[in-house]
């Protein structure tokens, strides 16, 4: 997104880049701002929310217990018991 940014920005407004890549003025004038070093450590740092995070310690206790388990029948487990979880098995895959 930065480099898309920062490229877009070079001939674009940035209320015009903002509308392009479907994301706020303001992050289009903060990736602006930001040299190439600066913003691969933000970008580093960002934690993204996962909807697997509030069944963490259920995913660490079934890994710990069943090493062996398929990341399909985990995913099983967590969808039966954590009914609200919507995301499907690749985000898990990517998540452990």
């Amino acid at each position: 997104m930065y480099h898309r940014t920062k490229t877009l920005r070079e001939t674009y407004s940035v209320r015009v880049v903002a509308e392009q890549l479907n994301i706020s003025p303001n992050t289009v004038q903060k990736y602006s701002k930001l040299d190439l070093q600066t913003a691969s450590v933000y970008i580093k740092n960002i934690k993204r929310v996962s909807q697997y995070d509030q069944a963490l310690s259920f995913i660490e206790e079934e890994i710990s217990n069943h090493p062996k388990i398929s990341t399909t029948k985990l995913h099983r487990k967590i969808k039966s018991i954590f009914l609200e979880i919507e995301a499907k098995v690749r985000a898990l895959r990517y998540y452990i």
